[in-house]
């Protein structure tokens, strides 16, 4: 089972690869969690199979470095957005909410939950969340730059990391 995951770690680093493009780091972002929604949707026995620690061997070192590839891309694209680039922090920060996200969503597209919410099908409702992560990533990492809460909280020494602001500029 571990090297079957570590083989779709594979393949959604590849999938996520193949999706790094496009103008600038917000399209790229895009692209990127279109790509998880696309990969989880299509593959959900191997998907599910992918996240279960309690059925692989979480030491296997072929697994770690799959599972560590396919998650590098979606840090390396957040590091472009982050709009801080000094603070690897901040890109690691936003890297983990935007897998978060893409995860539960995918989760709730693939088990109907968001359908049923919705009142759509698991299509149109995986459509149309995948036109909307644009935007999503959007309004959330497009900001103008300006001094942000946690900078301020900071520098008083009262940041305790709770709220991470990894898009802010």
């Amino acid at each position: 089972m571990t090297a079957v995951a570590a083989a779709g770690f594979r393949g959604l680093g590849e999938a996520l690869a193949a999706a790094d493009a496009g103008p600038d780091a917000s399209a790229r972002f895009t692209a990127l969690g279109r790509a998880y929604l696309r990969f989880g949707l299509d593959n959900p026995a191997l998907f599910d199979l992918m996240f279960r620690p309690d059925q692989l061997h979480a030491d296997d070192p072929n697994l770690q470095a799959a599972q560590q590839q396919s998650f590098a891309v979606l840090r390396q694209a957040t590091a472009g957005i982050s709009g801080r680039p000094q603070e690897p922090e901040a890109a690691q920060e936003l890297a983990l909410l935007a897998w978060a996200a893409a995860h539960g969503l995918v989760a709730l597209v693939r088990d109907g939950a968001l359908q049923a919410m919705a009142g759509t099908t698991a299509q149109g409702t995986a459509r149309s969340w995948r036109i909307r992560w644009s935007t999503v990533s959007r309004t959330a990492c497009d900001r103008p730059s300006a001094p942000t809460r946690r900078n301020a909280q900071r520098k008083k020494g009262t940041d305790h990391g709770r709220f991470p602001s990894a898009c802010q500029r």
